[in-house]
């Protein structure tokens, strides 16, 4: 395939996401603890990394069947891209 174009999308630049992110994470809280926190106080995981939330919210002892751990993957562009 060739490309034209590529767009990267960072959040709020194209799409913002953070409304959906904040609402998973909510849902998320509930499923796992039982525990309901307004979305109001979840605003500062925005921008941080899961496992910094997960500690700030007390929840650093997930239990292991619900963690999802993806590999990090480096994308490699052609030099005709830099």
């Amino acid at each position: 395939m060739n490309y034209r174009h590529i767009v990267f999308d960072v959040d709020g630049t194209l799409l913002n996401s953070a409304d959906s992110d904040l609402s998973a994470l909510q849902d998320t809280i509930k499923e796992l603890t039982g525990r309901v926190i307004p979305i109001s106080a979840l605003i500062f995981s925005q921008g941080i990394p899961g496992p910094a939330t997960l500690t700030r919210l007390g929840m650093d002892n997930i239990p292991v069947r619900y963690r999802l751990e993806l590999p990090v993957q480096l994308l490699t562009l052609p030099d005709r891209f830099l």
